[in-house]
């Protein structure tokens, strides 16, 4: 799995950002595997955020 970038920024006013993920399912090790995208905000006060996202081999 690889990021396209290295560092994503969501604009202030603004919600979201896109970004791209590669995966490459032939370096998959496992028939299981789990990818964890973390969003840490530049403000002290902010919460971290966490996406879990279960990819199964086929």
């Amino acid at each position: 799995m690889k990021l396209t970038e290295s560092k994503v920024i969501i604009k202030a006013g603004k919600k979201s950002a896109t970004t791209v993920v590669k995966i490459f399912p032939k370096q998959m090790p496992m028939k299981q595997h789990n990818a964890t995208l973390t969003c840490i905000p530049q403000w002290k006060e902010g919460l971290v955020s966490k996406l879990t996202i279960q990819m199964n081999k086929n």
